[in-house]
């Protein structure tokens, strides 16, 4: 059967919106990060001042975290992240349909899915996180009238700026891809993976930056 022309799966049962709230409040303050002070080499504890702000892994006061576009991997993630000063996130994700998130039980984001209006579908499934709830491995997926794809990754994060939040990481993986079958609506046998890496960026701005 064309898996294309199924909803995406229901995964909505342990989903939250991207734009929903979390199972703690925005304003809570998290603290349970450590990090080595830059002065003494001693562990000092980085602080996300609110729940949503943690859910992406950003640190300090963010106003926004604005990713260049991204023409690999589709996900709701890659629209810009907007947050109010409590650390709120305010951005919509009007871009795509039906977008949703997954979250550990530590509040970290472990996956995303959207779609298109055509019915073409996005999955992205992080794997591996790192201590600061970071991707490091994951698997994406999507499905729509012209083929199906698969892309197993790694991500290595390549520059952070002064707060500590990430400005450059590389995804490195392979891509399998396979085309529809126009005559039967079905996908066809698999083409052989291909490597894959691309460098993503993104521009993190701070309320205090903004003033």
């Amino acid at each position: 059967m064309n898996k294309y022309l199924l909803p995406i799966a229901a995964l909505g049962i342990i989903m939250t919106s991207c734009s929903g709230s979390s199972t703690k409040s925005a304003d809570s303050t998290v603290n349970d990060t450590l990090t080595h002070n830059q002065t003494d080499g001693t562990l000092i504890a980085k602080r996300y001042i609110s729940a949503d702000l943690k859910k992406f892994g950003l640190l300090g006061s963010v106003k926004s975290a604005q990713p260049i576009p991204d023409d690999l991997i589709t996900t709701c993630l890659n629209e810009t992240l907007d947050f109010n000063e409590q650390g709120k996130l305010t951005t919509k994700f009007l871009t795509y349909y039906d977008n949703r998130i997954t979250t550990d039980a530590n509040g970290y984001i472990t996956g995303t899915s959207c779609q298109d209006a055509d019915g073409t579908s996005w999955t992205v499934t992080f794997s591996k996180l790192n201590d600061n709830g970071w991707a490091t491995e994951g698997k994406y997926e999507t499905e729509g009238p012209k083929n199906k794809t698969v892309v197993n990754f790694t991500y290595t994060y390549d520059a952070t700026d002064s707060i500590g939040n990430w400005t450059q990481r590389t995804l490195r993986g392979t891509r399998t891809i396979q085309p529809m079958d126009y005559e039967t609506g079905d996908y066809t046998i698999p083409q052989p993976s291909t490597p894959v890496e691309k460098v993503q960026t993104r521009e993190v701005i701070y309320y205090q930056d903004a003033e």
